[in-house]
Order: C-alpha cells, then sequence, then structure tokens
C-alpha cells in the first residue's frame, strides 16, 4: 500500500511589485503618428515618466492532494520450468482542493454565456467554480501486471510480461495560477487616450487605485468574456500506459550470457466528456551480451 498527500501552499506572484515599460513613442516626431526607426527614445520617455505597465494583485493559495495505491501479487509454480507472476495495482488520485475554494476553470463542454447572440457561431466555454475537491476521483483505475519465466533447454531462459500503468493527472501537474482567474486581478496603466498625449506619469501611475481580486459572490460564468484565460483542461482523464516485453536469454561458454529484448509502450489519454482515445505506440528491440 502507497498514500502520499501533497501540499502547494505558495505566495508566487512575480507582478506584485508591478512592472514598468518605455516605449519611444511618446517622444517620435516629427509626426508622433509615425513610426520611425531614427526616432523616439525610450530613455528619453522614461526620463519624462511617461510609462505603461502593470501590477497583479494575487492572494496566495493552499491547495491539497492526495494520491493511494493497493497492490498484491502472487507468484505460481506452473510446471517445473514454468513460473508465472500475476498482479494487480489499483491507482486512486484524489484531485486538489484549495483551502479557501478559490479556484476557477474554464469548461469548454458547456455552452458560452454569449453564444447565440453571435449568428452563425456555436460559442462554447464559460467559467466554473468548484468548491471542495476539483472534481470527482477516478476510482477504476486498475493496472493488471502479468509474468512469466520458461526455463527452456539447452541453458535459455525465456521471459515475458504485460502491464498497465497509469500517470500524473493533468490537472494536478498544473501550476496553482491556472486556476487563478477571477481571484487575481491586474490592474493596467492608462498612458494614453489617443496614443499621442499622455495623461498618466510615474509620480502617480495608479490614480484610481490597484484593483483587488473579485470576491466569490461577484464572479459568473462571463468572467473574463473577450479575454485570455490561464485555465488548466479537466476534462482529460488519468493517462494510461501499456507495458510489454518478450526476452530471450542464452547462456554461453564460461560466464557469458547473450540477451535479446523487446519493449513495447503503448499510451492514450482519453477525453471524459468526448469519450475519444488518442494512443501513442513505440517498440524498440534490444540486444546484448555480457
Amino acid at each position: 500500500m502507497e498514500y502520499n498527500v501533497f501540499y502547494n501552499n505558495q505566495l508566487q506572484n512575480s507582478s506584485a511589485e508591478g512592472t514598468l515599460s518605455f516605449a519611444s513613442a511618446f517622444t517620435q516626431g516629427p509626426d508622433p503618428n509615425q513610426a520611425s526607426t531614427t526616432a523616439g527614445n525610450a530613455l528619453a520617455t522614461m526620463m519624462l515618466g511617461y510609462a505603461g505597465g502593470t501590477i497583479i494583485n494575487q492572494p496566495a493559495t493552499a491547495f491539497r492532494s492526495s494520491y493511494v495505491a493497493l497492490y498484491a501479487q502472487d507468484d505460481i509454480k506452473v510446471t517445473r520450468n514454468l513460473t508465472a507472476f500475476l498482479g494487480l495495482r489499483w491507482d486512486v488520485d484524489n484531485p486538489r482542493t484549495e483551502r479557501y475554494n478559490r479556484m476557477s476553470v474554464l469548461d469548454l463542454s458547456v455552452a458560452s454565456p454569449i453564444n447565440g447572440k453571435v449568428p452563425g457561431y456555436n460559442l462554447m466555454g464559460q467559467m466554473t467554480y468548484p468548491q471542495g475537491r476539483l472534481l470527482a476521483t477516478q476510482m477504476d483505475n486498475f493496472g493488471p501486471r502479468i509474468g512469466l519465466a520458461y526455463r527452456a533447454p539447452r541453458d535459455m531462459v525465456i521471459r515475458a510480461g504485460y502491464g498497465v500503468f497509469y500517470g500524473l493527472p493533468s490537472y494536478d501537474a498544473t501550476l496553482s495560477t491556472a486556476f487563478a482567474d477571477g481571484f487575481s486581478a491586474t490592474t493596467s496603466i492608462i498612458s494614453s487616450l489617443n496614443s499621442i498625449t499622455p495623461i498618466q506619469t510615474l509620480s502617480n501611475p495608479y490614480p484610481n487605485g490597484v484593483n483587488a481580486p473579485l470576491d466569490r459572490s461577484q464572479l459568473g460564468p462571463a468572467l473574463n468574456i473577450g479575454q485570455a484565460s490561464n485555465s488548466a483542461l479537466i476534462s482529460l482523464a488519468v493517462p494510461q500506459y501499456q507495458q510489454w516485453n518478450f526476452t530471450l536469454q542464452k547462456s554461453l561458454r564460461g560466464s557469458l550470457l547473450l540477451e535479446a529484448a523487446y519493449f513495447g509502450l503503448c499510451a492514450a489519454t482519453e477525453d471524459k466528456k468526448e469519450g475519444s482515445t488518442a494512443f501513442l505506440e513505440k517498440r524498440a528491440p534490444q540486444f546484448r551480451g555480457r
């Protein structure tokens, strides 16, 4: 039996102090609307105090997830020369929770809040806010393991094996910032209304203050409509891998051993909502002696 608990408590906001940028647009001439490689100077823009930039207000997060696995195996002596190894592993990944229920996910399986308002387009996707566990635990990840070892005549041994394995779900391998839409707030410096005349300077770049993260009661399915979203994809099932091998070993004179082996791997990722499965298969023969 194996049991692991994973905690991810962090306050890692790389833009909490804000970022500043200085372009040459405010100092280029004689026509400020005409960009030129020889007109304008970003250093001069900085000295005048005309800046662009953003500041991000993101609270700390406290994520927790866990993993449980059970494994049983039995070795069966079929004949004097043949042994079978039978095993079964059960993998259970409990998806993450956040202590304060501050998680947002873009669900692409449901219609957008503005679907039907744009003729000719079927718009999908709306923001959801899971409470408690991110999604239901997948309980059917069983991995059988089968192995055979046969001692053949003339100092030869034949081995074969097959197993099903499960990997880490994509939603648990994703950084915590992928669930922060709505629970973080970005404030941008409005440097100009017409791209010509500056209206803010470094002495007071945020005259209206800095935006605070929204309260959960203020969030809705239309969050970030028309904007980029930094969301994790939760529709994928736990990745599955099938591995198999076949090995021949021949004892030569003295202490020499010749071995020829064949290994195969097949990986599958299933979309839980669509039911489609994608496979990636690789095979690799190997030969070696020692």
